[in-house]
C-alpha cells in the first residue's frame, strides 16, 4: 500500500439514527455491490482506497436507479462499467492514478497522486468524482481526525446509523505497519450498550467473498476489528466516509434490541 494512503472499507448505506440506541441489526445486499478486484501499479502495492469506491458506487447504481442510471445507458457514476464481470477496472484506475476529465470541468487527479492527507484527499476524490458525474445528486460525509464535516473517529452509532439507512461508506483501516480498506455492509449488536458487536466486511482483494467478519472491540474509544486479510493482527478503523442520494432514504427508527433491517446474504442468487 502507499505509506501515506490508508485502504478503506465501504460500509454500504445507513440510516440517520437519534444519537444513540442499543441493540440492532443493519444490513445490506451484498450482491449489489460490485466484483472490482485490487490491482497493483508499479511502485503501489495496491489501490484498495479506489477499488473500494467503484465496487460500493456500482452498489449505489444498483440500489438507487432512479438517481444513479439514464435508461438504456451505463451508471453515472461508472461509465465504464463491464457487466459481465460486474466491474470497472477503467474507472478504477482513473480514480487511483490517471485522474479524469468530464465535459469542460478542470481534470483531476487521481487519489494516489494527491499530495494532501490521507483523509482530506479522499473526501476531495470522491466529491470531484460526484460532481463530474452525477452533479446534485447526493450527499457527501466523513469522520476523521481534521474532518471539516465530523472532526473525530467514527462510533458504533456512525456506522449503524450509516448502514441501516442504506447509505454508501468507505472505511480507513490501519495497524503499525498495515493500510487497507474494505466495505462493510452489515454491522450487528446484541446488547443494549452496544459493546458485544460483529462486522462483515467485503475486501477489494477477494470481493467476491461475503464471510469474511469479526468482533468489533474498542480500545481508547477506537474501534477496532481482527481477521483482515493480510493485517497479522487487529486493525483500527481511523476514518469513515459515505455517499448517499439527496433527498437522502428514508430515516427509519431503531426499536431497542430489536431489528431493524434483515441481512440480505451474498449467497443468495447473484
Amino acid at each position: 500500500m502507499w505509506p501515506n494512503r490508508v485502504c478503506v472499507f465501504v460500509i454500504g448505506f445507513g440510516l440517520v439514527v437519534p444519537s444513540a440506541f442499543a441493540g440492532f441489526t443493519a444490513a445490506e445486499n451484498f450482491n449489489l455491490f460490485g466484483d472490482q478486484q485490487n490491482f497493483t501499479c508499479p511502485g503501489i502495492g495496491g489501490v484498495c482506497g479506489a477499488i473500494a469506491a467503484i465496487n460500493s458506487f456500482i452498489f449505489l447504481e444498483n440500489m438507487y436507479p432512479g438517481t444513479y442510471r439514464l435508461p438504456n445507458a451505463p451508471g453515472l457514476l461508472t461509465p465504464n462499467y463491464v457487466a459481465a464481470n460486474n466491474n470497472d477496472p477503467i474507472d478504477s484506475n482513473n480514480f487511483a492514478n490517471t485522474g479524469w476529465q468530464v465535459g469542460t470541468n478542470p481534470p483531476r487527479t487521481g487519489y494516489y497522486n494527491r499530495t494532501g492527507t490521507a483523509g482530506g484527499d479522499y473526501i476531495a476524490t470522491l466529491t470531484d468524482w460526484f460532481s463530474d458525474f452525477a452533479p446534485n445528486t447526493s450527499r457527501l460525509s466523513s469522520w476523521f481526525a481534521g474532518s471539516t464535516q465530523n472532526n473525530r473517529l467514527p462510533t458504533i452509532n456512525d456506522l449503524g446509523g450509516e448502514l441501516a439507512a442504506q447509505e454508501d461508506v468507505q472505511i480507513f483501516v490501519q495497524n503499525a505497519n498495515f493500510y487497507h480498506v474494505l466495505t462493510l455492509y452489515s454491522l450487528v449488536c446484541t446488547d443494549n450498550a452496544n459493546t458485544m458487536c460483529t462486522a462483515r466486511w467485503q475486501d477489494p482483494n477477494d470481493p467476491t467473498n461475503g464471510t469474511y467478519s469479526s468482533a468489533v472491540t474498542i480500545n481508547g474509544g477506537q474501534l477496532s476489528i481482527a481477521g483482515v486479510l493480510g493485517a497479522g493482527g487487529a486493525v483500527n478503523i481511523t476514518a469513515a466516509f459515505s455517499e448517499s442520494p439527496i433527498p437522502e432514504p428514508e430515516t427509519l427508527a431503531f426499536v431497542a434490541g430489536g431489528v431493524m433491517l434483515l441481512l440480505v446474504s451474498r449467497f443468495s442468487v447473484r
